[in-house]
């Protein structure tokens, strides 16, 4: 949306929100706590609205000096937001990586979750297309599309394996009903 100043400066986009007051007053300075940084008024604070799920969750990206964060707005949807933090607690236990929730108010529906970039699956497979640094795309390149194939697959299995092994009781099942459900909305969001 615009970029400003921490903490007293207005988030544009966000104006008068309590997810803009929640940012300034409790998430900017937890996400500096939990980084070990200390905040500076002069660190630019940047939100920018990012496409959104299938849910009615809202995404930000918000910049901080050069770090980056995602924001999760779930404030019109509360009674997902449980579920949500269930599964990150699972995936996290049985040693799988989730981006650190590094600012959370529960109540309100907000977190301020690790930023793990944009780099998706078919730019690592078809480079060309990639927005990689060019040296990485150019090794990319140096290696088939099988090859490139093989390696994620020897790194994708051990995740496979614990994920397949992560608690999963009282989770609902994904079963054919489910996803019929799913399959007659895709027209509505399309």
């Amino acid at each position: 949306m615009t970029s400003t100043h921490h903490p007293a400066a207005e988030l544009l986009g966000l104006a008068d929100s309590p997810l803009r007051q929640w940012l300034v007053l409790e998430a900017i300075p937890a996400v500096h706590e939990a980084m070990g940084e200390s905040g500076k008024a002069s660190d630019a604070v940047t939100v920018t609205a990012l496409p959104g799920d299938a849910g009615l969750r809202r995404y930000y990206r918000m910049q901080i000096g050069e770090r980056q964060f995602i924001v999760m707005d779930s404030s019109t949807d509360l009674p997902q937001l449980k579920p949500f933090l269930d599964v990150h607690a699972r995936m996290t236990a049985s040693g799988l990586r989730a981006p650190a929730i590094l600012a959370a108010d529960i109540e309100q529906g907000f977190l301020v979750l690790q930023d793990f970039g944009d780099v998706l699956l078919k730019y690592i497979l078809l480079p060309d297309d990639s927005p990689l640094p060019a040296t990485a795309a150019q090794s990319l390149n140096e290696l088939s599309l099988q090859q490139r194939g093989d390696r994620l697959f020897q790194q994708i299995l051990p995740l496979l394996s614990a994920l397949a092994q992560t608690d999963a009781d009282n989770l609902p099942v994904y079963d054919r009903e489910r996803l019929q459900q799913e399959v007659t909305l895709l027209p509505e969001w399309c």
